[in-house]
């Protein structure tokens, strides 16, 4: 199907500041999206800009919509969503980190989705964050050990090792390589090491971090990025630096692109989640980033390659990365890609627009071990009201705890025609228990009685009747 001109295609780029006004009209406490990454033992690795994360990628998995789409690739890419910075952030990230899932099979049409992006910003400033996956990434001979991570507090006692010249990676590498080591504090590329763990102090310089390292069970958690390295991790962490984590909220859009099959243009649609918070990589480990992919691409230079949708998101096809108009108003292509690359549309942040295109997600995605339970609990509540969804649509046949809009949606619950057959069932059986009770032992004795004359009447009338037909 040819693309009208009226549809905004690609990936959506911000001008303009994200104001608290308009983020307050597309906040949703819910979210659509739950994730699922298999455990891992051995590190991933980068073959250029794409991330080899697993033998078997089919492991890993997102569920939108009741529909479940498979990882296809993880690619360090050029910023392709620029301008999401929420209310209050700064910064400008460096590149992006963009993981991609394809439907099973691939849509008839562009109502249904080809894919699922999860994008998350990189960052090469500000006090390290969500960088668990990515430190493994650049430095797999990281020790297994589990260690927090807390910017802004330093330990001033205790130490007994100083090791200048170190990055903060380095530094928790140092600690739990040295069984004397229970604590540490990293301060402008000096890593102190500590054989005792006295009082943790705030600092105002978020740049200073400090931890302790815990190799008999998993860091005690206060809110502090863990690193729990047992087992290598995996993309979640990205996500959940820490059990609770709700630091990873997310600008989400639909979005289409077009590719090319024999001169005619189809339209594939996406649904992208634009992550703010993004990955905080201290500046050297974010250029010993570049040298890993540029050591195995060679033609990866200065500038990171933009994003390329993978082969079965296009479905083996030619994308579209620049077209124009006929007098019909339908796209013609004037320049395609063979290795997957899409154009931007860029939109206002302050318009009705941007207001009505977008969702702003407060939590991140729900995790699949952790949103198979049925039962609510109030505090780790995976669940949520009808009335709080908003533009996200769930099963009402099979979702619901019970038939009001202060019902929760639960997946796989229950049936609506089972609440409502309940519902009627229990009002039929009420108003029969309202009438007995009005009714008197007289009454009974009465209407029987009237029923009784009858049955004698009709008898009569039969035996009349039948004389006269024979």
């Amino acid at each position: 199907m040819s693309s009208a001109s009226t549809v905004l295609s690609g990936f959506i780029q911000l001008t303009g500041p994200i104001l608290q006004q308009d983020a307050n009209q597309i906040k949703n406490e819910s979210y659509p999206l739950s994730i699922s990454f298999a455990a891992r033992t051995t590190p991933p690795t980068l073959q250029g800009n794409k991330i080899i994360d697993a033998t078997d990628i089919s492991t890993n998995t997102c569920i939108y919509k009741g529909n479940t789409f498979t990882m296809q690739d993880a690619q360090i890419c050029s910023v392709m969503n620029k301008g999401y910075l929420l209310p209050g952030q700064s910064g400008e990230p460096v590149a992006e980190l963009i993981i991609s899932y394809s439907a099973s099979t691939h849509p008839s049409s562009e109502n249904e989705l080809s894919g699922v992006l999860l994008c998350v910003p990189i960052y090469n400033s500000g006090v390290p964050n969500h960088n668990e996956y990515l430190a493994r990434l650049i430095d797999p001979d990281m020790p297994l050990c589990n260690y927090t991570e807390k910017g802004g507090t330093e330990y001033k006692e205790g130490e007994y090792k100083n090791i200048p010249m170190s990055t903060l990676l380095g530094c928790v590498k140092s600690c739990c390589g040295d069984a004397n080591c229970v604590a540490y504090t990293f301060n402008s590329g000096t890593c102190s090491l500590k054989n005792t763990t006295s009082v943790l102090t705030t600092t105002p310089n978020e740049s200073i971090t400090s931890g302790i390292i815990n190799r008999n069970g998993p860091a005690d958690n206060k809110g502090e990025n863990v690193g729990s390295t047992a087992l290598v991790p995996t993309l979640e962490s990205i996500f959940y630096g820490w059990d609770g984590d709700t630091t990873q909220q997310s600008l989400v859009y639909n979005t289409t692109f077009d590719t090319v099959d024999n001169s005619r243009l189809l339209l594939n649609s996406l649904y992208v989640a634009v992550f703010p918070t993004g990955i905080r990589l201290a500046p050297a480990m974010y250029q010993q980033l570049l040298l890993q992919m540029r050591s195995s691409d060679i033609s990866i230079g200065t500038t990171l390659p933009p994003y390329q949708v993978p082969l079965k998101i296009r479905d083996y096809k030619n994308t579209v990365t620049q077209f124009k108009y006929d007098s019909s108003g339908n796209k013609i292509a004037t320049n395609i890609s063979g290795t997957g690359v899409i154009y931007a549309t860029q939109m206002s942040s302050c318009t009705d627009a941007f207001r009505d295109r977008f969702q702003w997600f407060m939590r991140p995605p729900l995790r699949t071990g952790n949103s198979k339970s049925k039962t609510f609990n109030s505090e780790k509540c995976p669940y949520y009201k009808t009335s709080e969804y908003k533009c996200v649509p769930f099963n009402q046949l099979h979702d619901l705890s019970g038939a009001s809009q202060d019902a929760y949606v639960i997946p796989g619950n229950t049936s609506l025609q089972n609440i409502l057959d309940d519902k009627s069932s229990s009002k039929l059986n009420a108003h029969m228990e309202s009438f007995f009770n009005q009714i008197s032992t007289e009454d009974v004795i009465e209407y029987s009685a009237i029923v009784t004359s009858s049955l004698v009447i009709l008898f009569i009338a039969g035996m009349i009747a039948s004389r006269y037909i024979k």
